[in-house]
C-alpha cells in the first residue's frame, strides 16, 4: 500500500470525523489483506458503538492516528516494545518499516499500551476500519452526539 494512499486515508478519517460520515466516498478503505481467511463479519451500528466508545472523544488529530494504525496490529505490538527498550536506550531510532500512523503513534505512549495490551480489540477496530470505514466514522459521531446530550 502505497505512501499516497495512506495520507489520502488519513485525509478522509479527519474529514469524517469533522465534517461527519458524509464526507467520505462509499467504500474508500484499504483493501483486506491477503489471506485465506472469510472476511470480517459486518459489524451492527451498537457493536461499532462498543469497538470505538474508548477512543471516539479523543480529538480528530489523534484519532486520525490511531484509526489507521490499528489495521497494522502487529506493528503496534513492536511499537510498544520498541517504547519499552527506549526508556534504556534513547538512541534508538523507530523502524524505518512500520507505517506512517504508527511512527506518529509513539507520540502517545500510552494508546500504544492500550492497543498493544488489548489487542483483539486492536485487530477489530483495524478490520472494521478497512471493511467499514463509513460505519466506523458515524459511530465514532454518534458516540460523541451521545456524550453531548449527557453534559460530556
Amino acid at each position: 500500500m502505497g505512501t499516497v494512499f495512506r495520507h489520502t486515508c488519513i485525509a478522509m478519517i479527519v474529514a469524517g470525523l469533522v465534517l461527519g460520515p458524509s464526507g467520505a466516498p462509499p467504500g474508500y478503505a484499504q483493501a483486506p489483506a491477503a489471506g485465506g481467511g472469510p472476511p470480517p463479519a459486518t459489524l451492527s451500528a451498537q457493536q461499532l458503538g462498543e469497538l470505538v466508545g474508548r477512543i471516539a472523544l479523543y480529538p480528530d488529530d489523534l484519532l486520525a492516528i490511531i484509526l489507521p494504525a490499528a489495521t497494522f496490529p502487529l506493528d503496534i505490538v513492536q511499537a510498544d516494545r520498541f517504547l519499552q527498550r527506549l526508556k534504556q536506550d534513547k538512541n534508538l531510532k523507530p523502524d524505518e518499516r512500520w507505517d506512517e500512523s504508527i511512527r506518529n503513534l509513539l507520540n502517545y505512549p500510552e494508546v500504544v499500551s492500550m492497543m498493544s495490551q488489548d489487542l483483539d480489540w486492536t485487530q477489530d477496530l483495524g478490520e472494521a476500519v478497512v471493511s467499514q470505514q463509513g460505519d466506523v466514522l458515524k459511530a465514532v459521531q454518534a458516540f460523541r452526539a451521545k456524550a453531548a446530550t449527557a453534559g460530556n
